[in-house]
């Protein structure tokens, strides 16, 4: 049998958009296609990773069934890692890209301030870039 992956993809729906200004709703679209882009890219990989998988396994041979089993369970073990490190790299930029996305700098300006390096607990203080 073929290697066979399902995703289910949960996306944020605002309310009532209708109750946005044209600015907001602007934004929020905005937002909602980089978050849609995003988890896409997300799937993206795991198919690859999958179509990668499933032509390693097709190519497998040997003497019994618990054989071959092993082997398309190493297979699948090894390749996890490697695609979990693309998956998690990709998060890491994106976090950068969505920090600096204008709908979370306008979400998140009302109730922010900035640390600006200083310490807690004597550890140097890590926060969103600050909104403009």
């Amino acid at each position: 049998g073929r290697l066979s992956v399902n995703f289910l993809i949960r996306l944020p729906k605002h309310r009532n958009e209708a109750a946005l200004s044209a600015s907001d709703r602007r934004l929020w679209r905005q937002f909602s296609t980089f978050i849609r882009k995003h988890e896409e890219t997300h799937r993206a990989f795991w198919m690859g990773c999958a179509r990668s998988m499933d032509a390693k396994l097709a190519s497998l041979r040997g003497n019994n069934c618990d054989e071959v089993a092993r082997k398309a369970r190493n297979v699948i073990e090894q390749g996890k890692p490697n695609c979990r490190r693309k998956d998690i790299a990709f998060d890491a930029a994106e976090t950068r890209r969505l920090d600096r996305h204008p709908f979370m700098k306008a979400a998140v300006a009302p109730i922010y301030t900035p640390l600006r390096g200083k310490s807690v607990k004597g550890r140097k203080a890590t926060s969103l870039p600050a909104a403009r």
